[in-house]
């Protein structure tokens, strides 16, 4: 019983580690989309403010830069979106796993806790046949 223990509390210290893994890829994720977004409107600003043809043709080269950096952060989002899926597969086979051991453990709680109740019957019967033979 004590070993099955001490396997429950090793794989709630695995899912604890896995889960703590994936909030850290989310975090991750949320500052990649969060510098998307703000690519975005730094570039919707910079239209709004071209005016002359001169800052036109510097919006040009501008946008070209900002399009290889979007490009380059939705290609890091995908890969960030993919192990954090990744991540959340680990998390639910170590869950499995730890539920697996938690399960046998009130199995084996269960058969203790009738086989104790048995032992108490059994010394309560032979208790009630000495006293009705006296």
């Amino acid at each position: 019983m004590a070993r099955l223990k001490g396997l429950i509390k090793y794989h709630q210290w695995q899912v604890d580690e896995k889960r703590r893994d994936l909030a850290r890829l989310e975090g991750e994720l949320a500052t990649l989309i969060h510098h998307i977004e703000q690519l975005d409107i730094e570039e919707a600003r910079e239209i709004r403010l071209a005016k002359s043809k001169e800052s036109l043709e510097i919006l040009g080269r501008y946008r070209l830069a900002v399009e290889a950096k979007r490009k380059t952060l939705l290609a890091e989002r995908a890969k960030k979106e993919s192990e954090c899926e990744a991540q959340r597969d680990k998390v639910a086979a170590a869950f499995k796993e730890l539920k697996s051991f938690e399960i046998a453990q009130q199995q084996a709680d269960a058969r203790e806790a009738k086989e104790q109740a048995r032992r108490e019957q059994a010394a309560l019967d032979e208790q009630a046949l000495r006293q009705s033979q006296n």
